[in-house]
């Protein structure tokens, strides 16, 4: 019984990570694609933590559309902070389809895609660096 009790004991002192949560701005379509996929774009517990800390988030523009029957998905992402100073490093990524028949749904898909690759690809410590920069010119 004692054996039990220090078992449930040193179970319980065992400290829980606490989850890293990012915030991001984006148009209603953007934000609704996002919660179709879960709620999440594929961002790393280190940049999850570097825009943690800085009390950034990131600001991201983006588009779908079908053109000509074609599928394309748009996205520009940078980095703002609460003051809605943006950053100038930003990564822009652009995704078609032209294999299959032009649709929303494809599009929508793409423009995830796209946000997924372009989240993965930006310089996120440079643009907090630049968002710092900003405001101290600011200042």
């Amino acid at each position: 019984m004692l054996k039990k009790l220090l078992l449930v004991a040193a179970v319980a002192a065992v400290p829980v990570a606490q989850a890293c949560s990012y915030g991001y701005d984006a148009g209603k379509d953007m934000t609704a694609v996002i919660k179709q996929n879960g709620g999440g774009f594929g961002v790393s517990d280190r940049t999850c933590k570097m825009l943690e800390a800085a009390g950034m988030s990131f600001n991201i523009q983006a588009a779908a559309t079908v053109l000509g029957g074609v599928s394309i998905g748009w996205v520009s992402v940078g980095i703002i902070d609460r003051n809605n100073v943006i950053s100038n490093a930003y990564r822009t990524v652009t995704n078609v389809n032209a294999k299959e028949p032009g649709s929303m749904d494809r599009a929508e898909q793409l423009m995830y895609t796209s946000l997924v690759s372009a989240v993965r690809d930006l310089d996120v410590a440079k643009a907090i660096a630049e968002v710092h920069e900003a405001r101290r010119k600011a200042k």
